[in-house]
């Protein structure tokens, strides 16, 4: 069978199922000040399965505590587990100038849902 079609269209899927819960809104609501909010991660390169997780990147001044209510209610609106890493601007940049890992990770599969590049 032909599953060049496949990867792509659980691509889409996968994007087009996280935006539905509008987690743009959601996020900024608890933070305006958000400096870049991306999705990366399983549901952006859709290797994902049922048990993946979503994820997502908000380079911020605010405490990654203060969203656990943002949180919840994506969990409730999408049923799957959701967890954002959150990182002052200054600690992201100091990631990308040692060549981070994660950095690295993150800057080759993301969306960019708000606000500056990433880069």
């Amino acid at each position: 069978p032909d599953n060049s079609m496949v990867a792509p269209l659980k691509k889409a899927y996968g994007i087009a199922f996280v935006m539905s819960s509008k987690p743009k809104e959601v996020l900024l609501e608890i933070d305006p000040n958000i400096i870049s909010l991306a999705l990366f991660g399983s549901y952006v390169d859709g290797s994902f399965d049922e048990k993946s997780d979503i994820d997502f990147l908000a380079v911020t001044q605010t405490k990654k505590g203060s969203f656990v209510p943002a949180i919840d209610q994506l969990e409730d609106r999408l049923q799957k587990e959701v967890s954002i890493s959150v990182f002052k601007l200054s600690e992201w940049r100091a990631m990308a100038k040692k060549g981070d890992a994660f950095y690295k990770r993150v800057i080759e599969s993301h969306i960019l849902l708000h606000g500056s590049g990433l880069k």
